[in-house]
């Protein structure tokens, strides 16, 4: 199906539905679980209400032990965590479908098929297996693989083909970068510039015992572990400032102290100097062509969120769901794109075709927790929640400077700065953890050999090593052979 009918789809047909039976009779549970398809509703979304036909629908989508999971409570939960994501989602589909449509352009079920094929192919795979490889990943239908992935990029791509132009410096420094010679040098990274000045003088003295010096006073934790040996570096990979520098340098040449924004001073070694791959004709057609594609694909991003802030100044969208004042004046709508309603059925119908599974995992657990508890006359105390989340953010070193825990910081964290995700942390994380904790702590106790190996892994000696890490076993014993052949940190 192409996307351009998928306004039109979701007017006229009852929803397919993919029914699972799956009974755990230890957790005495039977889930009846519709697949991810397409809502089915009666009229336009664009133009009326949206009203979903339901009597093909599963109104039961799990029952707990009795205890049964309705369609409507899904539906409710889904959209309390993921409806203002896909509303997003839904507004720029519409935004886009307008566009091609004003534009002209068709974008055919072949050519998405195509799309399929193609980047299967890049990856090395059949286009079956990366079909079955991706839904099975993002836990998501073939119609979702083609509408909202591919069928988008696809819109994407020739709405913004100008913007994603790769022009031929682009190509040549891309080229540089990957074929071209690179460098590679040792560094000293210190925090103070008479410290680098000093150290500049002794490296000099003694070009040597560079690595020495870098092992112990480097800060960069990364390659002070290894005296300071860097990656070969590449043309057009860093600061023009520095990489100028390092490509001007020979083997055994030490840098000037290089001043980085005053926070950082750096003294570099040149060790060694790989030359550039020689390309033949073919090969330069073939990886120019690698190069336009993923170099547009690197653009896209950027080009398609200045598209939307186009269409969007030229299209009135307004988010009702998000105001007070005007839900109560349109109870039933989600929001508008140019006075054309998104109902919120249609929106919880979406959100149930894309995040029904891992909401209805949720809330079973939810529901076999609650019967545990309620069963041992236990509850989960708001004093439960708040010593859960100390506990976190405290494991994970979220502290003050006076040592209390920093749990501001710590909610922080794990909902992206957004707030109006803490009572979903709060609700799907603490509380879970906490109702285990509750159902399990009578039975779990910490032998001395727990403690002895707890003291052994936080204050116990440590082997500091050098790795190698390698794709397949006969290149790993090649270089295994080589490396014992030169028992060295090179």
């Amino acid at each position: 199906m192409n996307c351009l009918a998928w306004r039109r789809t979701i007017t006229n047909s009852a929803p397919t539905l993919f029914c699972r039976f799956l009974v755990l009779p230890v957790l005495g549970i039977a889930t009846l679980f519709a697949g991810q398809t397409a809502s089915a509703i009666q009229a336009d979304p664009m133009q009326n209400p949206v009203n979903v036909d339901e009597r093909n629908q599963m109104q039961t989508m799990a029952v707990v032990n009795g205890e049964p999971i309705t369609r409507q409570q899904l539906a409710d939960e889904c959209t309390r965590r993921y409806g203002k994501e896909v509303l997003g989602s839904i507004v720029k589909k519409i935004l886009v479908l307008n566009e091609l449509e004003r534009r002209g352009i068709v974008i055919t079920e072949k050519d998405v098929n195509d799309d399929i094929a193609q980047k299967a192919k890049t990856l090395g795979f059949s286009t079956d297996h990366y079909i079955e490889l991706i839904c099975t990943q993002r836990k998501i239908s073939i119609d979702r693989l083609k509408n909202d992935i591919h069928w988008q990029g696809l819109a994407l791509r020739r709405l913004a083909a100008e913007e994603i132009a790769v022009s031929p410096e682009e190509i040549q420094q891309r080229i540089e970068f990957e074929y071209g010679p690179k460098v590679q040098v040792r560094e000293i990274v210190v925090d103070s510039a008479e410290r680098a000045q000093n150290l500049l003088q002794q490296v000099r003295a003694n070009p040597e015992a560079f690595g020495n010096y870098a092992k112990e006073y480097s800060i960069n934790p990364n390659s002070q572990a290894v005296k300071g040996l860097l990656p070969p570096i590449a043309r057009h990979s860093g600061d023009p400032k520095i990489e100028s520098m390092i490509f001007s340098m020979s083997p055994g040449d030490i840098s000037d102290v290089i001043d980085v924004d005053g926070n950082q001073f750096i003294i570099l070694r040149c060790e060694r100097i790989f030359p550039g791959v020689e390309l033949t004709a073919d090969d330069s057609i073939k990886i120019q062509d690698r190069i336009i594609k993923e170099v547009s694909e690197a653009k896209l991003s950027t080009a398609a969120a200045s598209l939307f802030d186009r269409l969007e100044k030229t299209v009135q969208v307004t988010n009702v769901m998000n105001d007070p004042q005007l839900s109560q004046q349109y109870p039933g709508v989600a929001a508008t794109v140019d006075n054309k309603q998104i109902t919120k059925r249609f929106l919880a119908e979406e959100c149930i075709a894309r995040f029904a599974d891992v909401m209805l995992e949720t809330e079973v657990d939810r529901a076999l927790l609650n019967q545990a508890l309620k069963e041992r006359g236990m509850q989960v105390t708001q004093e439960d929640l708040t010593a859960e989340i100390n506990r976190a953010a405290q494991s994970f070193g979220y502290l003050k400077a006076d040592g209390s825990v920093d749990v501001q910081a710590w909610l922080n964290y794990v909902t992206d700065n957004d707030r109006s995700k803490i009572d979903f942390y709060v609700e799907d994380e603490v509380w879970r953890s906490s109702a285990l904790k509750k159902l399990v702590e009578k039975s779990v106790s910490v032998s001395d050999e727990d403690m002895q190996k707890g003291f052994e892994a936080s204050f116990g000696p440590r082997v500091e090593v050098l790795a190698i890490v390698l794709r397949d076993n006969k290149e790993a014993l090649r270089v295994w052979q080589m490396a014992n052949a030169n028992k060295t940190e090179e």
